[in-house]
């Protein structure tokens, strides 16, 4: 298939998803047919370049956890079993070129096994990437190679110290308050870092990577994980419209983007408060459960 007509295809399909979502507001559902649709048109790319039979393409972050909002960034791992040679790197090159040449937001690292190895105790933010794998295209058993080689070099202990002194310096820089006129819907305390930080930790301990896994390991009961899951559903609701209404990578819950959420999901204003006021209280509710989860 040529570039052009994926192009078309991929934008098309991504803005019936986009006003599908302006009328239903139903967040797993965007989230989920987002990262298939992102699947797909990655893996026809992959194979136009015959890169089954060497390499794997391994979604990483919110990509490699089916957490893919609007215009986030397309986080994906290139693996290979040893070193590149020249063939195999213009062939890698020519891939990420053509991703590009579609228009997709990618985020891409290229790493043999070895390379992998070495990275993980660089920094806590790469470990955290690579450790929410998830194989898109390619050669299986080099994917499983990659999963042996971070259960052997993830230290639980220091894994969350270093997630832990995270949190510490990022609510810090929202003044260690969530309840701030725009706050960041991602990154502000109570708002969705929070919650995967706690994924983190507990896929780091082998307890569960999502909310069914820690309910159904007998970490939350079913009381928590049915108002747990409503809350982040509606948090993430909140982040979708937010990169929508904007057209952009906005986690920021701006005066006039309040506006137009308020009025895209419909609050009616009152005499006493404004239909912004009535988002803001309901978006606070979520932020307060959140950070006593």
């Amino acid at each position: 298939m040529q570039i052009g007509n994926l192009r078309e295809i991929y934008q098309k399909e991504l803005k019936k998803l986009g006003e599908k979502f302006l009328a239903q507001h139903q967040s797993p559902l965007f989230l989920s047919k987002h990262t298939q649709l992102i699947d797909t048109t990655l893996g026809v790319i992959w194979r136009s370049y015959g890169l089954d039979n060497n390499f794997c393409l391994i979604g990483v972050g919110g990509y490699g956890r089916k957490e893919l909002f609007p215009y986030s960034d397309i986080d994906f791992l290139v693996l290979s079993q040893d070193a590149l040679d020249k063939d195999e790197s213009e062939q890698i090159s020519k891939f990420i070129t053509s991703c590009w040449d579609l228009g997709l937001k990618i985020g891409h690292s290229v790493r043999s096994l070895n390379d992998v190895k070495e990275e993980f105790h660089k920094d806590i933010t790469t470990a955290t990437n690579l450790l929410e794998n998830r194989l898109v295209c390619g050669k299986i058993t080099l994917f499983n190679k990659l999963l042996v080689i971070i259960d052997k070099e993830l230290s639980p202990k220091d894994f969350y110290a270093g997630k832990v002194a995270e949190q510490i310096a990022r609510h810090k820089k929202y003044k260690d308050t969530a309840y701030q006129l725009e706050p960041n819907i991602k990154e502000s305390p109570g708002g969705l870092r929070d919650i995967q930080t706690i994924l983190w930790l507990s896929n780091s301990q082998k307890k569960g990577k999502t909310l069914s896994d820690l309910y159904k390991n007998n970490i939350i009961d079913k009381a928590e994980f049915n108002k747990i899951t409503a809350h982040v559903n509606r948090t993430n609701k909140r982040r979708i419209l937010l990169h929508l209404l904007s057209e952009s990578a906005q986690d920021r819950l701006s005066f006039d983007l309040q506006n137009q959420m308020a009025k895209n999901l419909g609050y009616p204003s009152n005499n006493s408060r404004k239909s912004s006021e009535i988002l803001m209280k309901n978006y606070y509710k979520s932020v307060n459960y959140i950070i006593l989860f």
